[in-house]
């Protein structure tokens, strides 16, 4: 379960910060939108620091990234 609570355009796609409160997730997943009731992909993962980004292929309970891949609200 996790909480979308930023979404900011960017040069790789629009970037959407999380905050992961149970379980795992992956590259490549399809996670259920609850508001739109659609699953969607997320291509991507990056844990951020200013302006730096470390791509990771999965993160756990805890963690706040940035994802690419889910559509804008």
């Amino acid at each position: 379960m996790a909480l979308a609570f930023k979404i900011v355009s960017d040069s790789h796609g629009d970037l959407t910060y999380l905050r992961l409160y149970r379980g795992t997730l992956k590259s490549g997943t399809r996670v259920l939108n609850p508001n739109r009731q659609t699953k969607e992909n997320i291509t991507r993962i990056f844990e951020m620091h200013a302006d730096d980004r470390i791509s990771l292929d999965q993160v756990s309970a805890g963690s706040i990234v940035a994802v690419v891949g889910l559509r804008k609200p």
